[in-house]
């Protein structure tokens, strides 16, 4: 997705699991430069993301956060993921062990596969 401006501004998703089970299943993330925060552009990318998740036939939706990231553990819950979980010293940046907190949502009227 490229914003007004034409610059690039990354949401995916990708399948959670290979095996036929976890079809309906996805991890997404979304990332913006810090000089792009702020300005809606982040909500536009998450829910645009929800509509193709949706549109693709996906139930659940699986989120990753680093536990310090405060901002993107609330931005998630905005739009409607709930804390399921908390993955201890998963991760290792500025120095130290990080953990990560799972988020999901779950399209509760989505049909079966």
């Amino acid at each position: 997705m490229r914003d007004g401006r034409g610059r690039r501004r990354l949401g995916r998703r990708v399948a959670l699991q290979p095996r036929p089970g976890y079809a309906v299943a996805c991890e997404t993330s979304v990332y913006l430069a810090r000089a792009a925060q702020g300005r809606g552009l982040g909500s536009q990318l998450e829910q645009a993301l929800l509509a193709r998740a949706r549109a693709a036939g996906y139930r659940h939706l699986v989120a990753k956060v680093m536990a310090a990231n405060e901002a993107s553990v609330r931005f998630h819950q905005r739009h409607g993921y709930e804390v399921v979980g908390r993955q201890r010293d998963v991760g290792y940046l500025d120095g130290a062990w990080q953990d990560v907190v799972i988020l999901q949502r779950v399209f509760e009227d989505a049909p079966p596969p």
